[in-house]
């Protein structure tokens, strides 16, 4: 691997990592939670994964599982995008449009945003498989996506 190369995945990881922060946050809510606090872990995690998903695009790195369902989901993406907006824009609307149209009951917008973490997760492991690379990379980020090396690398 390249210098300029580790240095796009070390910064794909920084965001992931950020982007990983807010999922976990957002997975420790549960039916006891209020909405608006539901919401707004939410809100943080679509907006800093969509932010993941705009370097992937940037960066131009080829997976085909990436970037399959980007391209064939481009619906979700573009909501997404809209989304981050919404949330990192102020709107006069609490329940503005751009916030309510990815998260509607009859939308499998989350489940994809489910799908895409975990796909640029296992992208992130697989590129790094071990060694120096790998430590360097954890090193630089202060993260690793621990809970996928084990089911990623014995695939």
């Amino acid at each position: 691997m390249q210098l300029k190369d580790f240095e796009i995945i070390v910064s794909f990881g920084q965001y992931l990592h950020w982007s990983e922060m807010q999922y976990s946050h957002f997975k420790t809510f549960n039916e006891e939670s209020t909405d608006s606090d539901f919401m707004g872990a939410l809100a943080h995690w679509l907006a800093s994964l969509y932010v993941v998903a705009e370097g992937w695009q940037e960066i131009y790195i080829s997976d085909p599982v990436i970037s399959n369902l980007i391209s064939k989901y481009d619906d979700y993406y573009e909501l997404m995008r809209r989304f981050r907006n919404a949330v990192y824009h102020f709107q006069k609307s609490a329940m503005d449009e751009k916030l309510t149209a990815f998260t509607r009951h009859d939308s499998e917008g989350i489940l994809w945003a489910y799908a895409l973490t975990f796909e640029f997760k296992r992208f992130l492991v697989q590129t790094a498989p071990g060694g120096e690379v790998e430590d360097e990379i954890k090193l630089a980020i202060g993260w690793w996506p621990n809970e996928f090396l084990v089911s990623v690398k014995a695939a």
